[in-house]
C-alpha cells in the first residue's frame, strides 16, 4: 500500500475522535498564542483549534500526513503546518508560549530522540510557557496481560476505495515496553482481504521518571491529568498527561 494511502486509512480511523479536544482548546485559550502542535498528523486537533480562533502551527514528519491534512482544507481556511523532525524544528528560539503533543506519540521515542524533542521545546517555548504531552498510562500497560489478541473493535468505510474496513488490534507487552499493532482489513469485493498493519511501541516509564526527565530539561511539571476531563492522575487511569511550565 502506498504511503498516501496509509495516511489516509489513518485519518479515517481516527479522525472521528473528538474526545480531547475541549481539553486542548480549552488549554490553549488560556495560554499566550500562538501554540505549536507536534506530530500534527492530518490536523484533527489544529484544525479545531484554528477553528476556534486560536493562532497555532503545526509540524509532522510525514509528507503524506500533511498531504491528506491539505485535501481537508478550504483556501481560506488553511493551518499553517510544516514538514519537520521534532528534534529539529527549525524555527525561531522563543516563539511559542504552548507547545502541545497530543496523540499518545511522545512515549514511542527513545531516550535520545526524547532527549532532543525536549531540548527543542525549551528553546522554542517563550520563558513562562507551556508544554503538555499525553501518552498511555504506564502504570495500567504494565497491568494488562502479556499478550494480547485481535478482536475486531469497529468498522469504517475506505475513504478512496469506498470498501469497507475491520479494525482490530494485538498487543505484546516485554519488560519496558508495548508494540501494539493496528491491523486494518480492507474487505474485498472478491472476498479477499487486505491487511494493513501499524506499529506503535510504547516505552513503559514510571510517572516519576516522565517528570524527572521534562525537569531536567527546563520544564517544571505543575500537573498530572489521567484523563482529558483534567481529573488528577492515578495509578489506573488511562492517560498521563503531563502539564510542564518553561523555567522563566
Amino acid at each position: 500500500m502506498m504511503p498516501f494511502e496509509r495516511a489516509w486509512l489513518y485519518h479515517a480511523h481516527h479522525a472521528p475522535y473528538q474526545d480531547d479536544i475541549f481539553f486542548w482548546l480549552d488549554l490553549a485559550s488560556n495560554c499566550a498564542p500562538p501554540v505549536l502542535e507536534l506530530g500534527c498528523g492530518t490536523g484533527r486537533v489544529c484544525r479545531a483549534l484554528q477553528e476556534a480562533g486560536i493562532p497555532v502551527m503545526g509540524v509532522d514528519l510525514s509528507p503524506e500526513m500533511l498531504a491528506v491534512l491539505r485535501e481537508q482544507e478550504m483556501p481560506q481556511k488553511r493551518v499553517p503546518v510544516f514538514q519537520g523532525d521534532a528534534r529539529r524544528l527549525g524555527v525561531s528560539d522563543a516563539a511559542f508560549g504552548l507547545v502541545i503533543f497530543p496523540c499518545n506519540t511522545f512515549g514511542t521515542f527513545d531516550e535520545i530522540s526524547r532527549t532532543a524533542i525536549l531540548d527543542e521545546v525549551f528553546r522554542v517555548l517563550r520563558p513562562g510557557g507551556e508544554f503538555v504531552v499525553s501518552i498511555p498510562n504506564p502504570l495500567a500497560l504494565l497491568e494488562m496481560p502479556a499478550r494480547g489478541e485481535p478482536e475486531v473493535e469497529e468498522e469504517f468505510t475506505h475513504p478512496l476505495s469506498g470498501l469497507p474496513v475491520q479494525v482490530s488490534s494485538e498487543w505484546q507487552r516485554t519488560g519496558d515496553r508495548f508494540v501494539q499493532h493496528w491491523l486494518y482489513d480492507t474487505l474485498l469485493p472478491d472476498g479477499g482481504v487486505r491487511r494493513e498493519v501499524w506499529e506503535s511501541a510504547h516505552y513503559l516509564l514510571p510517572p516519576e521518571i516522565w517528570v524527572q526527565t521534562l525537569d531536567a530539561h527546563g520544564l517544571d511539571v505543575i500537573a498530572l491529568y489521567g484523563d482529558f476531563a483534567g481529573t488528577a492522575f492515578h495509578p489506573d487511569a488511562d492517560l498521563l498527561i503531563l502539564h510542564a511550565e518553561k523555567w522563566a
